[in-house]
């Protein structure tokens, strides 16, 4: 769903005019940012968890050239999807372009799927 499909789906569901759609989910995103940043946790109740979180310093490769690296520390957003989020939009039958058959390989944030071979 691309952001203009989404503030139309918006704007039909809230009785809002596309203007007013687009400025509440401009706002909503400003306002996760800005908690985000301000190392607050963002909770909305049936839909996710955002949180901040410390990545270490690590040691990496530059994939064109194979040389060692050094990656710096850095704070990184992390959202979890609620669990009755999860459980409502991963049992539901899959539409569209996607596979129809999927399996997760762990639980993490976003869920990691893999296709299964038919």
């Amino acid at each position: 769903m691309t952001k203009r499909e989404l503030i139309q789906a918006i704007a039909a569901k809230a009785g809002l005019t596309n203007a007013q759609a687009e400025a509440a989910l401009d706002a909503f995103g400003d306002v996760i940012t800005e908690a985000l940043v301000a190392d607050k946790k963002v909770q909305l109740p049936g839909v996710f968890t955002a949180t901040t979180t410390e990545r270490a310093e690590r040691e990496g490769r530059n994939p064109a050239t194979g040389k060692a690296m050094t990656i710096p520390a850095r704070r990184v957003a992390k959202f979890t999807p609620a669990s009755a989020f999860e459980e409502r939009s991963l049992s539901q039958p899959q539409t569209g372009t996607t596979p129809d058959r999927y399996i997760p390989i762990r639980r993490c944030s976003p869920p990691l799927i893999h296709r299964i071979q038919s």
